[in-house]
């Protein structure tokens, strides 16, 4: 029947129409599913503003919305910088940048906003590799930028400045670009200058020459102090030698001492060791006398006492004998005494009555018994002569001479006489 056949072929379309559609949700479902790379940002917008975004995320696009996805990795834009110093000096500057966008959702939207980062969602043919961010006219606009932003911090700064401290001035240009990067969205993940240098090749060999002269002049001192470093260290390690070396010899010096002193002090232990030895001996030797001793006294007792009595009779009968001796001399020396007393008192009194007779004597006496002591006096002299020789002067002969002798000494004899009388008148 032909309502019938018309039935079974609309039911045997049910299952492919079926089919169809689930195909198509299926091809709809994949296309909205986007997921993102684990170096790639994923951002969903609708209306212009951010819904959803990170980095390696997935997630389903609903229709109106707009995907963008792009790199997360770190770029690199290199700069070069025609500016002018405080003196009006141009000065040219290379570096380069590296730099990523932020990891904050609004931020990372901000960059893609700003910079003309390119949608790996859409065909760019601008782009050289896919982790590049920006299309060759944004790289180049944006180092534009940060020629513009070196410029401008160079201004205010002096050339010895610039030329002597490219640390300073890549920090100053690190926090000038700071407010750069927060307004575009990207981070500074670090700023290298690579070369700073006067415009003018001409100045720059001038600076250099006195930079150059100033190097030298520090090279030179540097010598000289390496060198008298060297001196010193040489002296100091001859010190510290010479005192290891003193060290030493003390040490072994002191351990010799030690020794010897140990080696004294146990021959000094082992003499004294032997003292006490000996010490204990003769104690007990002097213990045995003592012992014997008293056994001889006890035997000996009474014949002592008598030995001592009779030593004692002796020494009194010989002190008797020697007091009786001693007597009989005082009495012989005061015997003589007296006996040389009484000479001596005969001798003045006969030598008186001399001197007395004398000066009773005449002159012609006196005189007469002076000529006679001369001549006996000549003629005692002349005895004595072995050999008599004479030898006389002149025509006298040798007894006239002794004749004029002897009244030559009797005259002087007499006047010394008469000189004595008339001082004793």
């Amino acid at each position: 029947m032909p309502g019938f056949e018309e039935g079974s072929r609309w039911m045997a379309m049910v299952p492919a129409a079926i089919a169809l559609v689930v195909l198509v949700m299926i091809i709809l479902l994949r296309r909205s599913f986007v997921a993102a790379e684990p170096d790639e940002w994923l951002l969903r917008i609708r209306n212009g503003r951010l819904l959803n975004a990170g980095i390696g995320i997935s997630l389903f696009r609903k229709p109106g919305e707009v995907l963008a996805r792009f790199s997360s990795t770190i770029q690199r834009v290199k700069f070069c910088a025609d500016a002018l110093s405080r003196e009006h000096v141009p000065v040219k500057v290379d570096g380069f940048l590296l730099w990523s966008v932020s990891p904050e959702p609004e931020r990372a939207f901000r960059a893609f906003n700003r910079l003309g980062i390119a949608n790996l969602e859409r065909a760019h043919h601008g782009l050289r590799n896919a982790k590049h961010l920006l299309t060759s006219p944004q790289h180049h606009a944006f180092q534009a930028l940060l020629a513009a932003e070196v410029q401008h911090h160079m201004v205010g700064l002096k050339l010895d400045d610039i030329l002597a401290d490219q640390d300073s001035l890549t920090l100053g240009i690190a926090a000038r670009l700071k407010a750069l990067s927060d307004s575009l969205g990207f981070d500074i993940v670090q700023l290298e200058l690579s070369q700073v240098r006067p415009a003018d090749e001409s100045l720059l060999r001038e600076m250099s020459a006195a930079s150059q002269e100033a190097v030298r002049k520090e090279a030179t001192r540097a010598r000289m102090e390496a060198t008298e470093q060297i001196k010193q260290l040489e002296i100091e390690s001859a010190t510290r030698v010479a005192a290891q070396e003193s060290r030493a010899r003390f040490d072994r010096e002191l351990s010799e001492s030690r020794a010897r002193l140990d080696a004294e002090r146990e021959q000094a232990e082992l003499q004294a060791a032997a003292a006490e030895l000996e010490k204990a001996r003769l104690q007990a030797e002097r213990d045995l006398a003592l012992a014997r001793l008293e056994a001889g006294r006890a035997v000996d007792g009474r014949q002592s006492e008598i030995e001592h009595e009779q030593a004692l009779h002796k020494e009194q009968r010989a002190a008797s004998l020697a007091a009786a001796v001693l007597q009989r001399e005082e009495m012989s020396f005061a015997a003589r005494i007296d006996q040389t007393h009484r000479q001596a008192i005969a001798d003045r009194d006969a030598m008186l009555e001399r001197v007395s007779a004398e000066e009773r004597k005449s002159q012609a006496v006196r005189e007469h018994e002076l000529a006679r002591q001369v001549t006996d006096r000549v003629a005692d002299a002349m005895a004595s002569f072995h050999e008599p020789q004479w030898i006389t002067i002149g025509s006298e002969s040798p007894t006239s001479a002794m004749a004029g002798m002897v009244l030559g000494m009797k005259e002087i004899f007499g006047r010394s006489g008469q000189q004595r009388d008339a001082r004793q008148v």
